[in-house]
């Protein structure tokens, strides 16, 4: 069982789950509860779940993978039901009312960065600058989830004035990969970042691994190479008989000629 999460759209799409414009933004029923649980929940949210609260023409799926923080010292409500199960004690003595930027620069250097955040933010001037400020300040010192913070920055948006990472720094996968699936990747030296997502600001989820989700991946190739192995040996063998080749033979150009031909037709 995977769980993908985590999805950022920006071109038009069917979607039952998510309607999303060109103008960047999700806008069906389902979603808009979300809106409620975060209006609900502006008691206790901070960090990235208080920057959304304060982006009220912005709508947000639930806060997979990672969750929101709340604050520790709140007034002893609960959030919202929708929230209870991805919500996590805040890291730092931070409160709900606290200025925008203090919210901006919690969530960069406690949270990982929320792909739809991102989108909204596009829609809320004062979020985006109070948010590329506190990436700009935390980039300073140049910590591990701040350069994740900066790379998505700059994949949604314009480039912020900050020098390139240097070369000695070693690159940080963005996903982590023993918590998601991800792809090889590539680095952008700039953020000393290695590029590991699933696809890219048009569309990219996140897909959890399960339990035991190595281990089954494992079992499965060597399943499948125990199976394929026989028929690919007996294509082989048909693919050398055709030649007229056989165990031991010299192959010369005549020989290697029919089999290049095999080949070819059989493609």
């Amino acid at each position: 069982m995977l769980r993908i999460c985590g999805i950022a759209l920006r071109r038009g799409t069917n979607s039952a789950v998510c309607l999303y414009s060109a103008r960047r933004c999700y806008a069906d029923v389902a979603v808009s509860e979300m809106r409620n649980a975060l209006n609900a929940s502006s008691h206790a949210l901070v960090g990235i779940g208080q920057l959304a609260v304060r982006m009220p023409d912005a709508y947000f799926p639930l806060p997979k993978p990672f969750g929101l923080h709340l604050a520790r010292c709140g007034d002893g409500k609960e959030p919202h039901d929708l929230l209870k199960n991805y919500s996590k004690t805040a890291r730092s003595d931070i409160r709900a009312q606290d200025e925008l930027s203090v919210h901006c620069s919690y969530a960069v250097v406690h949270e990982f960065p929320w792909f739809p955040l991102f989108v909204g933010v596009a829609r809320s001037s004062g979020v985006k600058s109070a948010l590329a400020e506190a990436i700009m300040q935390v980039m300073q010192e140049r910590p591990t989830i701040g350069r994740r913070w900066w790379f998505t920055y700059e994949m949604f948006f314009e480039k912020l004035p900050c020098p390139d990472a240097a070369e000695t720094i070693a690159p940080v996968p963005f996903l982590p990969p023993e918590r998601f699936f991800c792809t090889a990747g590539r680095i952008s030296a700039r953020h000393a970042v290695l590029d590991n997502l699933l696809g890219d600001v048009d569309f990219c989820p996140f897909v959890e691994k399960f339990a035991g989700a190595e281990e089954a991946s494992q079992r499965f190739r060597a399943e499948l190479l125990d199976v394929l192995s026989p028929v690919c040996m007996m294509t082989i063998k048909d693919f050398l008989k055709d030649a007229q080749i056989s165990h031991g033979d010299t192959i010369d150009e005549l020989k290697c000629d029919r089999l290049i031909k095999s080949l070819c037709d059989a493609s």
